[in-house]
């Protein structure tokens, strides 16, 4: 056996049986006393929510039990949704309406989970650049292509940034309409 050699760590040895015994029980779970439970799948509907979601203050201005938003979206362990892109948030069944009014009344359920700087940062349409951030990851942070953030900062794609750098995220504004009108 495995866990009897010299070539697992101790800690490792430890774990092989468990996961043995486990995978034994997983595939007959009558054989060891266990009765396994049917399955309950839960109606849920999906919304798209903006990055950084705060599912406290949603559910608050949704009406919506923030247990519930939890239960049924257990990837968010921290009661936020990811920066940087939108997210698809399991929502209970007949709760859309409520929660996309939420969203649109209250831009601040959106804006909780972002830092200070980042958000004055947004305001400005301004990126400073931190350590180890790419112009990928800056693009898909803001939600926009990395063609964009090339083109309005007069980049080439081997260009390189470093911290400090203060790169524009958004369009200007009048540049959209003064293309439209050309």
């Amino acid at each position: 056996m495995l866990a009897r050699t010299n070539f697992l760590r101790s800690e490792t040895k430890e774990f092989v049986p468990q996961i043995h015994a486990a995978t034994l029980i997983g595939r007959e779970p009558e054989r060891y006393g266990f009765e396994p439970a049917d399955a309950v799948l839960a109606a849920f509907d999906r919304v798209s929510v903006p990055p950084s979601t705060d599912l406290r203050r949603l559910s608050s201005a949704a009406g919506v039990p923030t247990d519930t938003l939890r239960a049924i979206n257990p990837a968010l362990i921290k009661g936020l949704t990811p920066p940087g892109r939108a997210w698809d948030l399991k929502i209970p069944v007949g709760s859309t309406r409520s929660v996309v009014a939420a969203l649109a009344s209250r831009p601040a359920v959106a804006a909780a989970g972002v830092s200070a700087a980042h958000a004055a940062s947004r305001k400005t349409d301004v990126h400073v650049v931190r350590p180890r951030d790419t112009l990928s990851s800056i693009a898909r942070r803001y939600g926009i292509s990395l063609g964009d953030v090339l083109k309005w900062n007069s980049l080439e794609t081997r260009d390189r940034i470093k911290p400090g750098d203060r790169l524009r995220v958004a369009e200007l504004r009048g540049e959209r309409d003064s293309r439209a009108v050309r």
